[in-house]
């Protein structure tokens, strides 16, 4: 048996009407319970924060395969010279640094190994100063900071399940 969790939503357009957005998950009624007792989680209200939290881990997990997959074999000169491969990878960035400001600050307390901060700083100078952006920065972060953030938000996304 499968659980439907999902948020009601506020139609910008119109106060008055509301829908329901489901959050995918394939998590089992016997999962649930079992996360319900490692966790203490005794509510749908708090079995929504988990899906949500899972939801931000693999939205980063899924912009740093986008960005591993577009630069392929791709070398530092190549990227420097593809203004589409810059915009995407970095727009992916900001994808990244938005989901990680997202997951509760309660909950980065517990992971202080990940760079939280730098993360949603990233996201910060790519939003608000985006004429700024370094390209040599971003090239260093692609092949040296995206690797080990990967590996620690799997490891995270793992210790949840």
């Amino acid at each position: 048996m499968k659980r439907n969790i999902g948020l009601f939503l506020e139609d910008h357009r119109n106060s008055t009407t509301l829908y329901f957005a489901p959050l995918h998950t394939d998590f089992a009624s016997d999962r649930i319970s079992r996360i319900q007792k490692k966790d203490g989680l005794h509510n749908e209200d708090n079995l929504l924060h988990y899906y949500t939290e899972l939801s931000f881990f693999k939205y980063i997990i899924e912009n740093i395969e986008l960005i591993e997959k577009s630069i392929g074999h791709c070398r530092k000169k190549g990227f420097l010279e593809d203004r589409d491969l810059q915009d995407a990878t970095v727009r992916r960035l900001e994808v990244i640094g938005e989901a990680a400001k997202n997951i509760p600050k309660n909950f980065r307390k517990q992971y202080k190994e990940t760079e939280w901060k730098k993360i949603a700083g990233l996201r910060d100078i790519i939003i608000h100063a985006y004429f700024k952006i370094n390209l040599d920065i971003i090239w260093r972060i692609i092949k040296e900071d995206l690797p080990i953030l990967k590996k620690q938000i799997a490891d995270i996304s793992k210790s949840l399940k």
